[in-house]
């Protein structure tokens, strides 16, 4: 069996993996949306070899093109390494098509959170609850009323994890809550990977970086959208000066440790677009390379898609971040979606909601004018 001749749409992550967010629902990968789960299943075994993964798997097999694994197929066009591909370079084997185990879990025990940033809501973070409920009388908002861990969670993750080879930790804010040492009794760490992403507000105490020494492998992904007073902005509760500081200890674990990478990584959306070059330079202070820095380009919510923005502020931004070490990404991803003014009227009240917190920097206070400019040019025409 040859992966060329399974077809272009196929990946192993339904053979190899499964993703639980913070509500303590279940997609086949973190990319996957919408999910595929049409009931709520109450453990990780249960939902691995439920019906619906079987159905999956045997698309995949026919190599069917696959309603949900739209973020890959776009990350492949643009020439970005993207899940399937990674899949399929780590797993691609007949014994694990013939035999589906979990080698790659990716977890989040709740959405407790500490930060309130402008991409995401109280499903996944706890601190939005007041604000949603206060932003829902204006726009559309999924409304979470619920920060605790799952009281059944040794139920809930009942499985056998002796094949698990990576585990991809998530939040809220995973730091927050000590029950993931429960998880780690269940697996051999030492034969295990770990993928931790963090909004780096807190640095953990002694007894997380002794468990992050004994695993095979272990990657901080640290969340940085943006630095200085636009970085407080997007990432709402941040205190940029602490940020640096633990970003600085992070970077001194990782010297001291051989199994510790640290890579940051941003979220490229519509309010901090014109502060991508500034972030990239306050990072490469840190980094002897190039290739440090991770990111992804929003997709969702579309008013902070960049796609939508109009074609006169497309331009602009292009102009102002021409020095972006991935400027042809951005260019590209720019040209593959038209201006959608309803999702920039939605845009205009999006970001009046969070003036009411504090007042937008100067960058995202740029494109607010010019796409409230533009909307007024189209409604005039």
């Amino acid at each position: 069996m040859d992966k060329d001749e399974l077809g272009k749409y196929f990946c192993m992550a339904p053979f190899t993996h499964i993703a639980v967010d913070s509500q303590q629902n279940f997609r086949p990968c973190c990319m996957f949306y919408p999910t595929i789960y049409d009931k709520r299943y109450d453990s990780v075994r249960k939902v691995f070899d439920s019906v619906e993964n079987e159905t999956l798997r045997q698309k995949m097999l026919n190599g069917e093109k696959i309603k949900g694994c739209e973020k890959c197929y776009r990350d492949e066009k643009l020439n970005k390494n993207s899940y399937r591909n990674d899949f399929n370079n780590r797993y691609f084997k007949e014994e694990y098509i013939k035999n589906p185990k979990i080698k790659e879990l990716e977890l989040a025990l709740g959405n407790k959170c500490n930060l309130k940033c402008v991409t995401c809501n109280s499903y996944y973070s706890s601190a939005w609850e007041k604000e949603d409920k206060l932003l829902s009388r204006i726009m559309r908002r999924r409304i979470v009323e619920n920060d605790r861990v799952n009281e059944n969670l040794e139920d809930f993750l009942n499985y056998d994890f002796s094949d698990l080879r990576q585990i991809k930790i998530l939040g809220g804010e995973p730091f927050l809550y000590k029950e993931y040492f429960d998880f780690f009794e269940k697996i051999q760490v030492d034969k295990i990977n770990v993928f931790l992403v963090t909004n780096n507000t807190i640095f953990p105490n002694n007894d997380w970086l002794m468990k992050f020494k004994q695993f095979n492998n272990v990657k901080i992904n640290i969340s940085i959208d943006g630095v200085h007073e636009l970085g407080e902005f997007v990432r709402y509760g941040l205190n940029f000066k602490r940020f640096t500081k633990n970003f600085e200890k992070w970077i001194k674990f990782s010297n001291e440790n051989n199994n510790v990478d640290i890579i940051p990584h941003l979220v490229i959306h519509n309010l901090n677009i014109l502060n991508v070059v500034s972030t990239y330079e306050w990072l490469s202070k840190y980094f002897d390379k190039k290739t440090f820095l991770s990111f992804d380009i929003l997709d969702d919510p579309q008013y902070l898609n960049i796609g939508f923005l109009p074609d006169n502020v497309k331009s602009f931004v292009l102009q102002k971040i021409s020095n972006f070490n991935y400027f042809n990404t951005i260019k590209e991803y720019l040209n593959m979606t038209k201006f959608d003014v309803n999702s920039m009227k939605e845009f205009l009240k999006y970001a009046n909601f969070l003036s009411t917190r504090n007042d937008l920097p100067e960058e995202s206070l740029i494109i607010y004018n010019l796409i409230k400019q533009s909307i007024k040019n189209v409604e005039f025409e």
